[in-house]
Order: C-alpha cells, then structure tokens, then sequence
C-alpha cells in the first residue's frame, strides 16, 4: 500500500509545522471508522482526517471541509467532545518506522472537569487499525474498535485496560541492514520477487519502496531473488529513500496511468513514466483517494471470531506443510541408507560385535553396540524402506498442504470483504459446508449464494466472484469457453469474467475489470497489482483442490491499481 511508514514519516513532520499549538475546535465522526479534527493554528484552520479503515487506513490534512457521513453517536466520540474538543495540541509524534501517529493533546479544564492530558493514538495498521484515546495513567479511555483478549491475545484495547502498543517489528532500520541479510534471504527464497526479500530484511519498508529500490538499482522491479547477484545496490537505494524522507529532502510525488492516480509517495518514484510533484503527501494522499469511501467498511464481533478461527486454521496448514518438507528432506537420504547397509553386510565378518561405529570404504556408518553387524545392516534397510516410502507419499501431501493453505486464505480474503451482515451470514454457511467450521450444521447450498456481481463497463457485461463457492460457479458454470477471465496473480481473491463470447473487448475494458479484480483480491491494499487476464477456455480446476482453486495458462498480465468499483477510473 502506498501509505507506508515513510508516508507517516512525512506526514508527522506536517503536522508537527501545521498544529502543533493550535486549539482543536470540531471533532466529529466523518464515516464508520474514521474521525476529523478541526484545528485552529498560526492563524489558519487545518482539517486532520484519520481513516482507520481495514481496507485502506490513512491521515491527512485534508483541503475539503469535514463533511459526517454517518449519524452515530459513539463512545468514543463522545470522550473525544469532552477531552479533545477545545483542547491544545502539545505534541505530534511517530514510534520509530511504526504506521502510528501520536497526538499529545492538553484538555480544556472548561470540559474536561480539570487540567488533562489525553493522547490520540491513530493505529493505521491494515486490517487491525483503529483509533484510542489514551489517559495520563496509560489507561485505554476507549477506542474506535474494542479488542477483547478473544481477538488478541497479546493486547486487550478495552477501556481501563493499559494500553499497549502493537508488537515491535523485530527488524533493523534500513540504514543497519548488512548485506549478507538478504543474500541469506535470498538462497532459502530463491523463487520470490527479489523486492519481498528487501520486505522481509528490513523494519518500514513497504513493497513499493523495495521496488523503487530495485528499479533504481536495476532498471527493473519485476527480478526474482535468484536473479539478483548484488544485493549491496538496491540496499544503498532503499538506505538513500529513508535517509531523503527522514532528512525532510524528499519530494511527495504522485504517479499518474492515464491521468489518473496508481501510486503516490513521500519520495520521488522513478519505476513509473508518469509522475508529478506535489506541494505535501497530504496532497499525494487526497488526490489518490479522491474516488474511495470508506463508509464501506464492515466489522462485527462475529466477523473477528470467524477471522481468529480461520487464521488458526491456516496457520495450521502452514504448520504441516513445513513438517512435511522437513520429512522429505529426510527421505533424500534413502539411498545412503541402503547402501551403509549393503556395506555391512558385505563386510560383516571383519565388523567387530559390540562396537558403535565402523568405517567401510571410507564412510563412517553408526551401530548400535546391542546388535550383531547383519541385524545392524537389517536395521539400515529397515530405515532405508520407510525413508523410500515417506519420498513417495510426501510431495502428495504437501501439494494437499498447500491448498488447503490456498484455500483458507481465499476464506479470510472473503470475510475481509463482506459488507453487511448477510453477507457475513451467507459466508459463514460457505465455511461450514467446506468444512473450515467444526461445530457449524452444513446447510443445503443456496442458489442466491452462488450468483455473482455484476457491472457494465462501456456497455460489456463484467461479473465478479465475492467468494469460493461464487467464483467456483462463475467460471464453470457461468462464463463461456471464449468469454474473457482474470484474477489477481499469486493471492487469493474474486475471478472476473468479461463476456466477449469471443470478441477482443476494448483495453480500456479489460483495464477497468483487472482492476476490480485487484480491489477484490488479497492485494488490495498494495498501490499496484499484477492480474493475468486469459480466456476461460484456459482455465481448469486446480487436481485435488477445492471450489474456486484453479490453474490457467496462456495468460497476459496487466499491472493496475485495485478498485472497488467501475467509477474508480
């Protein structure tokens, strides 16, 4: 996603010029999970926006008026009107490379019953962001989305709870990483993009900033790890990137695809032809987001408990198929187990009975001192025929591993997307009749639940899976041989179907549903994603798999930013 933690970097040193001094005169809810601040200082009004959104958390100082999009009267709004409202803001502040900005706010002893302190904590974390209001003593006054020790277990935001931070990255600041880092990084993920591998080395780094450190390194994002032999380069670029953000030097820039936004950041981005400067990352920001709502987002407490349950069950998956790679890394060793035994009993006669060890044509193979040399050579074929066995059944149930992994991240992917609470009911029985819900009933399968979106874009018909069972039946039961299909590459996420019944739809089309596609992904927070777009006749059931898993062939991939909805471009 494009706003990372270099976008809160240059945001925090806004703020810091723009408010800090000034009296807070309106708090008010602008959409479901997102708060507006009106501050008067040096002589100006500036509108601070914070959108905790689980699809696209930002800030900014916006330039439009706060305009409340919902009538809700919260908790938290209402503290906020008492301990924030005609308050001063004290300080503005960033936890080292976090996506979390801190406002230090003096209360109004007017309103607030005396002199206080609060702190405002905007958590813009992906999925698990939200808004708390904090009090002198440390203590959760309360906070846009209340987590219970259920949800996490590693910190409650409840009222009267201490609050905690979110847990520290656990990885060094660009500036500190050594380059065998990634070189090490790279031989154990020698098949992923070069640019996850910079991700996974580095604290604050976002995929857009490893792959501007590519592209300035390299001329290119695209590079798998094993094709990257000088890892010293892109490090010294993405070194370059923090240090020119963090120093106040960088210019925010937008990046512009036929004149609409696809990227922005806090520093310059050569991997896109067509970029412009702008006065702010606020302004980077506003124009990025100028065609998103967020008043969309949807979260229950039901909704956090399929997430928890299912997330368990992934990370079960993931478990078991690293089990089974360490198994068949024990199976390759078959054949020097047969022939340590062959060795024995070759040379039985000249082992001498009790000993531990022997070396026979210059190998040294283990014994156990209770057996005699031909029961240890028994042992070793023994050893031999069940290694032999586990390398034959293992690569099955690894493949079964990883789809069952596959499929439980397109589960989580369609909980993150549901909209209302029918939505969320009719996924729930979609996980109880895939068996991803133990205690559930399995219900007959709705037809209704099986019937995909539809658009029109420039008068062709374009429909889109919202789950598993939609996407299953879209691209077998629906779309025809010839019609055109997509789905973002490498994540979970919706089949779109454009239906050309063989005819080549318009790029203009095929553009504007990659990017559904995209929106509807697991990548939908990214700035850009790769969707392949092929024919449906291409496009098969993934052997063993479950509804919605696939394999294709003969695809062409476009690179776009995600969207939500065709009035987006």
């Amino acid at each position: 996603m494009s706003f990372d933690t270099l976008a809160v970097t240059s945001l925090t040193r806004d703020l810091e010029t723009a408010i800090v001094g000034g009296r807070v005169q309106k708090v008010r809810l602008i959409g479901e999970s997102s708060v507006g601040l009106e501050i008067y200082a040096r002589g100006r009004t500036c509108r601070l926006c914070i959108r905790a959104s689980n699809k696209v958390p930002h800030a900014l100082l916006s330039s439009k008026p706060l305009r409340r999009t919902t009538d809700r009267e919260t908790p938290l709004l209402q503290l906020l009107r008492k301990y924030v409202r005609g308050g001063r803001v004290l300080a503005v502040s960033q936890p080292p490379l976090e996506r979390i900005i801190v406002l230090q706010i003096s209360s109004n002893p007017e309103r607030a019953g005396g002199s206080r302190r609060v702190e405002l904590v905007a958590e813009l974390t992906g999925r698990h962001s939200n808004v708390v209001l904090v009090d002198e003593a440390g203590l959760v006054m309360d906070a846009m989305k209340r987590v219970g020790g259920s949800v996490n277990r590693y910190r409650s935001i409840l009222p009267k709870h201490p609050y905690v931070p979110p847990p520290p990255l656990g990885k060094p600041h660009p500036s500190k990483v050594a380059v065998g880092d990634p070189v090490a990084a790279a031989a154990r993920r020698a098949d992923e993009p070069a640019w996850r591998v910079l991700v996974g080395c580095s604290a604050g780094v976002s995929p857009l900033a490893a792959r501007e450190a590519l592209y300035r390194s390299v001329g290119r994002t695209d590079l798998r790890a094993s094709e990257l032999s000088d890892w010293e380069r892109p490090l010294r670029e993405l070194r370059d990137i923090f240090s020119s953000v963090e120093s106040g030097s960088a210019h925010p820039v937008v990046a512009l695809e036929n004149g609409s936004p696809t990227a922005y950041a806090a520093y310059e981005l050569h991997q896109f032809p067509d970029t412009e400067t702008v006065d702010s990352i606020s302004t980077a920001i506003e124009r990025f987001h100028s065609d998103s709502t967020d008043g969309r987002s949807f979260s229950s407490p039901r909704a956090d408990q399929l997430r928890v349950i299912l997330t368990k069950r992934r990370d079960f998956h993931l478990r078991r198929l690293e089990s089974l790679r360490r198994a068949l890394k024990e199976s390759e060793r078959a054949v020097a187990l047969r022939e340590k035994g062959e060795l024995l009993l070759a040379y039985a006669s000249g082992v001498q009975d009790g000993a531990g060890s022997v070396s026979l044509d210059g190998r040294d193979i283990r014994l156990d001192p209770n057996l005699t040399p031909v029961e240890n050579a028994q042992s070793y074929f023994k050893r031999y025929r069940s290694a032999q066995s586990a390398g034959r059944k293992t690569p099955g149930l690894m493949r079964q591993a990883e789809l069952q992994a596959e499929f439980v991240g397109q589960a989580l992917v369609d909980l993150e997307l549901a909209e209302s609470e029918s939505e969320l009911a009719g996924l729930e029985r979609v996980f109880a009749e895939a068996g991803l819900l133990e205690s559930r009933k399995r219900r007959p399968r709705e037809a209704a639940r099986v019937r995909p979106s539809s658009f029109e874009i420039e008068g062709w018909q374009v429909l889109l899976g919202r789950s598993a069972a939609q996407n299953e039946h879209l691209t077998f039961k629906i779309a025809g041989p010839d019609d055109i299909w997509m789905h973002a590459r490498g994540t979970p996420g919706a089949h779109v179907v454009v239906r050309s019944q063989g005819a080549n739809a318009p790029e203009s089309v095929i553009r504007s549903a990659a990017r559904l596609a995209a929106g509807f992904s697991g990548a939908r927070l990214d700035a850009s994603v790769d969707v392949d777009v092929t024919r449906r006749k291409f496009v098969r059931r993934t052997r063993g798999g479950q509804p919605g898993q696939v394999n294709y062939r003969s695809e062409q991939t476009y690179r776009v930013r995600p969207a939500r909805d065709i009035e987006a471009d």
